[in-house]
């Protein structure tokens, strides 16, 4: 059987290696493709099932990591139409990626403008779908009054690149004083959330409208207080511990509270199309344009390492031609 390489979990546990390793070529599935990877985005939530050893009961070794990549179309199933062999595009699958060929589902694949080169495109696509999918999910409009948690996080910041093309008005929450020359708006619409008393200073009596938040126990209470009566929290993540959120208050203030998953939104087609044009055209525009750092295979625990301790810069993405090399 013809062959590929990966980079695996061989040993399902926490804090567990990355290997390179040999595995069978993927079939092409009737309704998908097969895409050679060129540029494979490293996420924060690889680097979380890898630390955590968050790889199901029963997990299938090897393990392949990996929501993203950006590659050229080499097989196609008897049930695609629109794709052709040799056509770029990107992809978001839960897993499976940290590879050197991937087999995707069309309802899984971005249709990606030549223009934008592969290097500037992997790295981004979780990120930037999931802020796309959040802002439908919301439904804001130009003018609405949002709250970003965590505005050093790569999904909130992306977030706030968007709602800036939306014409939001946007206020963030960082963690660290130090963190707010580094945020993309003003200073005066920033508020630290170890400091909750600011939040009705900066943000006025009024609240805002709509709440994201990927941080989740640490930021429960600095969103239920800046939300306002009748307004809803949109919840993405858990990076500090999954909230439990007060039904009293919930109900009190008639709240609605949406959990949102990305990997779900690619069985919603019209959802899926919205979330891909939003993100393409940010793209093209340059206004979601975070630095990328172009590794090897063999550097890609150090990235984890640095994702670990919070201490990364920007974001990165693998050379598929390097696990050849590894």
């Amino acid at each position: 059987m013809k062959k590929m390489l990966a980079l695996a979990v061989v040993e399902a546990k926490p804090d567990a290696n990355l290997t390179v390793t040999e595995i069978d070529f993927p079939k092409c599935p009737v309704d998908g493709v097969v895409v050679k990877n060129q540029y494979i985005g490293i996420n924060k939530g690889d680097a979380i099932r890898r630390q955590r050893g968050m790889f199901g009961a029963q997990p299938q070794i090897p393990i392949i990591l990996g929501f993203e990549a950006v590659g050229e179309i080499v097989e196609i199933g008897e049930q695609v139409s629109g794709w052709n062999i040799g056509d770029y595009c990107a992809y978001l699958v839960p897993s499976g990626a940290f590879a050197e060929y991937t087999a995707v589902s069309k309802s899984q694949l971005i249709r990606i403008p030549k223009v934008i080169a592969s290097d500037l495109i992997a790295g981004t696509i979780c990120i930037g779908l999931t802020a796309a999918g959040l802002l439908q999910a919301a439904n804001v409009n130009e003018g609405d009054r949002i709250l970003v948690q965590g505005a050093s996080g790569a999904v909130a910041q992306a977030i706030i690149q968007l709602a800036k093309r939306r014409k939001l008005d946007i206020y963030a929450s960082v963690s660290n004083i130090n963190h707010i020359a580094e945020q993309p708006i003003e200073k005066k619409s920033l508020v630290l959330m170890d400091a909750p008393e600011t939040f009705k200073t900066t943000i006025g009596a009024q609240g805002v409208s709509t709440v994201f938040d990927g941080l989740g126990s640490a930021s429960l209470d600095l969103s239920l207080a800046a939300v306002r009566p009748g307004g809803q929290i949109l919840y993405y993540g858990s990076a500090s511990g999954h909230a439990d959120f007060p039904g009293l208050s919930v109900l009190m203030n008639h709240l609605t509270v949406k959990g949102f998953i990305v990997f779900e939104c690619s069985s919603n087609s019209s959802l899926w199309s919205m979330m891909c044009e939003e993100y393409t055209t940010a793209l093209s525009s340059g206004d979601l344009a975070p630095p990328i750092n172009i590794v090897n295979a063999e550097n890609v625990m150090e990235v984890f390492r640095l994702i670990d301790s919070r201490s990364s810069k920007g974001r990165f993405a693998i050379d598929a031609r390097s696990l050849s090399n590894a």
